[in-house]
């Protein structure tokens, strides 16, 4: 795509984002979807707003698409919109009509479930196996407590999933910022720790990733102290 072409995409995203506010009826796929999509693209740099101005920050800019001031809900949108876009695309219409029929609170609550639709029979309902076709059924009866406790349940006994004390490590790590930049990192931290470590966890490739920036900083540092620069 050209330059042009990049832009005048960035900036058709942004108006339909905006679009979405004189309609009645919720968009809450579209909108994931396309805060998923200027997210991995870095729209937000690209959009002129209808004065004339520009954003200063992808965080500004989602505040203003989604229109919300909580960045832990543009961060939901985002990790919704990440799960439907690894949704095969022969399946997704049928995912997407069960899913808006559900509200937004219940659909961020299946998101990790969508993950696991990759066949077809994926989305026949199965309370035996749980598949993720009962979950879609369930998410319409249950109230949203309810809901994400079967759904934890579920997940913690996938063998994948983290253990608790995983999970409170990587929460701690994400906790230090909103910054959507630091979360996407400390994702690709954690991910990449665990193709080259023994038994990683959000702690131990952390501390890896530390030694690992010592290996390249140390003589940078010494050569800067030589130098007579100061921190």
């Amino acid at each position: 795509m050209t330059e042009r072409g990049f832009g005048s995409r960035a900036q058709a995203v942004f108006e339909e984002f905006l679009s979405f506010r004189e309609q009645e009826t919720p968009r809450y796929i579209e909108k994931a979807r396309l805060a998923h999509e200027a997210h991995e693209h870095g729209y937000w740099s690209h959009v002129v707003r209808p004065g004339g101005a520009s954003f200063l920050s992808e965080e500004e800019f989602l505040e203003e698409c989604l229109n919300t001031a909580n960045p832990r809900t543009a961060l939901k949108y985002l990790a919704l919109g990440k799960a439907i876009d690894g949704v095969p695309a022969t399946l997704l219409a049928s995912v997407e009509t069960c899913l808006r029929a559900l509200s937004f609170s219940k659909i961020v609550v299946l998101a990790p479930v969508l993950k696991l639709v990759q066949e077809p029979e994926d989305l026949r309902y199965d309370a035996e196996k749980q598949s993720p076709g009962y979950w879609l059924l369930r998410a319409s009866e249950a109230r949203v407590a309810q809901l994400q406790r079967e759904v934890s349940v579920y997940l913690g006994a996938k063998p994948r999933g983290l253990p608790e004390e995983g999970k409170r490590q990587r929460n701690l790590l994400l906790a230090m910022s909103n910054e959507l930049e630091w979360h996407d990192l400390v994702a690709e931290v954690l991910r990449v720790g665990a193709l080259v470590m023994d038994d990683a966890t959000p702690y131990s490739t952390t501390k890896a990733a530390f030694q690992e920036a010592l290996v390249t900083w140390s003589p940078m540092a010494a050569h800067r102290t030589e130098a007579g620069v100061t921190a």
